[in-house]
């Protein structure tokens, strides 16, 4: 007799541990919204949470890649549309992606004080990289539940 496998996926206690970072911030997220996507403005879709700096590939791993400020609610794929978040994941629309870090990174430097005031990157990309490194030197990092000064 052989054994099948169950179709349940295995997950870990820091999968676990991240899963409830990102629905955390995805419910955040969905009510600064308005529950519509942020770019189209659509509520016909389903939202997904879109990292807009991705997960580690781009130099900036978790907890920061999935906080609110660093994601958006993102109108999803269907009836034969490409979606808002697909659109920036596959790179069809860089102008949206440009538009949404800029978006970000602002909402980043507002969030985490003055010092941040009147800096400017031309990548805003570059900008969100920096902000990171410059707060993770100043002691900030994730407790286990939120981003604070340790």
């Amino acid at each position: 007799m052989t054994r099948l496998r169950s179709p349940l996926k295995q997950r870990g206690a820091v999968t676990a541990r991240w899963e409830r970072w990102r629905e955390h911030n995805r419910q955040i997220v969905q009510r600064r919204a308005g529950y519509a996507c942020e770019s189209c403005h659509s509520n016909m879709r389903p939202l997904e949470l879109a990292h807009l700096v991705g997960r580690n590939n781009k130099g900036i791993g978790e907890p920061w890649a999935s906080c609110a400020e660093l994601t958006a609610a993102l109108c999803s794929s269907g009836y034969g549309v490409v979606g808002c978040h697909q659109a920036i994941d596959r790179d069809l629309d860089p102008d949206l992606q440009k538009q949404l870090r800029q978006k970000a990174l602002v909402m980043l430097m507002l969030r985490f004080g003055q010092r941040f005031e009147g800096i400017s990157w031309s990548d805003p990309l570059d900008g969100i990289r920096e902000v990171v490194r410059v707060l993770e030197a100043e002691g900030w990092s994730w407790d286990g539940s939120e981003i604070v000064r340790l």
